[in-house]
């Protein structure tokens, strides 16, 4: 966090899905991390930009209240919705022009997906397996595919 002038912080899994399940407070735990770097991290963090984003409007604040007045981008669960945001703010908190359209992003991603998981099906032959080994990546794991998938 130190090293980024800039934090994505999805607090949209703030509510458990099933009875006796335990929300995921990761995120949320991070991103208050984060505020308080900026917050109080001395003038070299004072300019750090955040992108705050949840699932459904004001279904944190049950959970994360003391954010109540910033603005949260909602992506209403939706991976489209998602992508458009995520573009809409790349384009003006990073001046990031001439992006793809959403639709042409979010195809490229699940193309991405499925061929993560066909390589994982070659590597393990089980599918029931791969389905597992997907969902269960780490982000460096994650990332080091998606770095093999752009060479």
């Amino acid at each position: 966090m130190r090293e980024s002038r800039y934090g994505i912080h999805d607090i949209s899994l703030v509510k458990s899905q099933k009875e006796n399940e335990y929300a995921r407070m990761n995120m949320p735990f991070e991103l208050g991390i984060d505020y308080g770097l900026r917050k109080f991290g001395g003038e070299k963090y004072k300019g750090k930009k955040f992108l705050i984003l949840g699932g459904k409007k004001y279904d944190h604040l049950p959970a994360i209240s003391d954010i109540n007045g910033m603005d949260i981008m909602c992506h209403d669960n939706e991976t489209l919705t998602l992508i458009q945001t995520l573009r809409k703010w790349f384009s003006s908190v990073l001046n990031i022009k001439d992006q793809p359209p959403p639709s042409k992003l979010s195809s490229e991603y699940f193309e991405f997906q499925t061929a993560l998981f066909e390589k994982m099906t070659q590597k393990h032959g089980n599918e029931i397996l791969d389905k597992e080994v997907v969902a269960n990546l780490t982000n460096t794991e994650f990332i080091s595919e998606i770095n093999q998938a752009c060479q």
